[in-house]
């Protein structure tokens, strides 16, 4: 599975986001049953907190920096977004997707060997809270 994700983001091409001209207004708080994040721009940069439905709160992964993709290095065009997470024993490798009714998200958990645990994707269409 770590090879499978590393291809993944490999075949990635990230874009500094200073320049970002997004498709729709990103910013924001975006849900689904199971996760939530929070999307905002700096002014320089676009900033993404992610959390988990741990029952009965969500767990906060923390704020990171949020990368968007383009269809080449020389579009503009954002489909994409892509961040990181080292939560612990396990990686959260979170590709966004910018979809005409909002986003859709792929979280990649990758877990340490020894943990003893199966890495696992789950996929999700996200909601804009308003």
């Amino acid at each position: 599975m770590k090879s499978l994700t590393l291809l993944v983001v490999s075949g990635c091409l990230l874009i500094p986001a200073a320049s970002a001209q997004t498709p729709k207004p990103l910013a924001g708080t975006w849900l689904s049953p199971t996760a939530k994040f929070v999307i905002s721009d700096t002014g320089h940069e676009w900033k993404v907190r992610g959390f988990e439905d741990c029952r009965p709160e969500w767990c906060d992964w923390g704020e990171i920096t949020l990368s968007l993709l383009a269809t080449s290095k020389l579009s503009k065009d954002y489909t994409h977004a892509f961040a990181v997470w080292n939560v612990g024993p396990y990686t959260k490798n979170v590709l966004f997707k910018f979809e005409p009714a909002g986003l859709s998200v792929e979280v990649f958990t990758i877990y340490d060997p020894n943990v003893g645990r199966s890495s696992y994707l789950f996929a999700t269409p996200l909601t804009k809270k308003n």
